[in-house]
């Protein structure tokens, strides 16, 4: 069962300087569109929610794209949601025909800014701390 994670508040870069994704707004416009229960905007606005009749735990996500000069500069993010849904969206963010690999391989892809902290996580931090550690956290409650 995939379960919702932690709340975070977060920007998505193509690496931890701040530069832009390597994709392009209609990219991930496209890419989006073809997700169920994602309400997209042109503007870039987007809300993603669980669908209600899945075994996930409810959540949703407030998402606006950044692009300039042809790139995605960043994404930003708000909520929680399933760690299959954040592979999905996280695919969304990567070149057409990129395979996901290992953590290591995509770590080195994209990386992700803490809005309330500041601090920055590669791919696998960031999903070990708003992902992974919940879903053993709410395990162990059992």
């Amino acid at each position: 069962m995939n379960q919702s994670g932690f709340p975070f508040f977060v920007r998505i870069y193509g690496s931890p300087s701040g530069t832009p994704l390597d994709v392009s707004f209609e990219h991930v416009a496209a890419q989006l569109s073809l997700f169920a229960n994602l309400h997209f905007e042109m503007d870039g606005s987007f809300v993603w929610v669980a669908d209600a009749s899945s075994s996930d735990r409810r959540w949703q996500l407030d998402g606006m794209i950044y692009d300039a000069v042809g790139l995605v500069q960043y994404v930003e993010l708000k909520g929680t949601c399933s760690r299959e849904a954040w592979g999905e969206l996280k695919a969304t963010l990567l070149p057409s025909g990129t395979v996901l690999g290992s953590n290591e391989e995509d770590d080195v892809r994209l990386a992700i800014q803490d809005c309330v902290t500041s601090k920055w996580y590669c791919v696998s931090d960031f999903e070990i701390s708003y992902l992974v550690k919940s879903e053993h956290i709410r395990e162990s409650d059992r």
